[in-house]
């Protein structure tokens, strides 16, 4: 029924969620593969179900732990604008043929796993070869301080802030004691960075567009911001510190 089909997206879309960037990906591209879900429907949830996963949140940014809710709440506002199209083009399918567990279904999971990771790792040395190419052309560099004079911001925050949007990892670099950088955080690790991008691209392997992915993390990027801008006071009361100052 389409209910169950409905029922099976949202629970696809979930784990692919949680399991983090590319792996989740990889669980959308698995269902449209199998013809699970439509072209257009992997490329519109792959916008969607798209998060940085346990591991990242509380490993690299475990500083900002808190910043996972917000992009599950900027996820949730994107799921409902995007929930018309389902709404609109849900069409009855048949039913799918019950699933099977055998050995040869494990070891295909493995391959299939075991290459998807090769694909990854190459996409990230590939990319780690061109942001090098940047910095010693000193391009990087130019557009940090190009950042730094808009924006008002130092310059090792600006650079910091220029590689995060190029590799999301990078926000480990920015200065952990400074709160007014959190709801930058915030949108950086929801828009995922390039690295992350390239990662997908390689998952897709030009059978799904990540453009429709890329206009979506942009927007998700605004909603994590704003709304870590408008919470943050509740996120830092418990870090505020009673003092007393003595003048003559």
């Amino acid at each position: 029924s389409s209910t169950a089909q409905s029922a099976g997206k949202i629970i696809c879309g979930l784990f692919s969620m949680l399991a983090g960037y590319p792996a989740g990906a990889k669980i959308l591209y698995s269902q449209y593969s199998e013809n699970n879900i439509s072209k257009k429907e992997a490329e519109l949830l792959s916008g969607v179900f798209f998060g940085a996963g346990g591991a990242f949140v509380f490993g690299c940014a475990s500083s900002y732990g808190f910043i996972g809710w917000l992009i599950l709440i900027s996820n949730i506002i994107i799921a409902f604008i995007i929930s018309f199209y389902f709404r609109k083009n849900s069409v009855q399918k048949s039913p799918h043929k019950k699933i099977s567990f055998s050995a040869e279904m494990l070891m295909d999971s493995v391959n299939s796993a075991g290459r998807s990771m090769a694909e990854i790792c190459f996409a990230v040395i590939a990319f780690a070869v061109i942001t090098a190419i940047l910095k010693d052309f000193g391009i990087l560099s130019t557009i940090s301080q190009v950042i730094s004079g808009l924006s008002g911001l130092s310059y090792e925050t600006a650079e910091n802030i220029l590689c995060a949007v190029l590799d999301v990892t990078a926000i480990s670099r920015l200065a952990q004691e400074n709160f007014n950088l959190i709801p930058v955080v915030s949108g950086l690790v929801s828009f995922g960075g390039v690295c992350v991008f390239l990662q997908i691209s390689a998952i897709f392997k030009g059978k799904l567009s990540v453009f429709p992915l890329i206009v979506f993390r942009v927007i998700a990027s605004v909603f994590s911001y704003a709304i870590c801008r408008i919470l943050l006071p509740l996120f830092i009361e418990g870090k505020s510190i009673a003092v007393s100052a003595i003048s003559s």
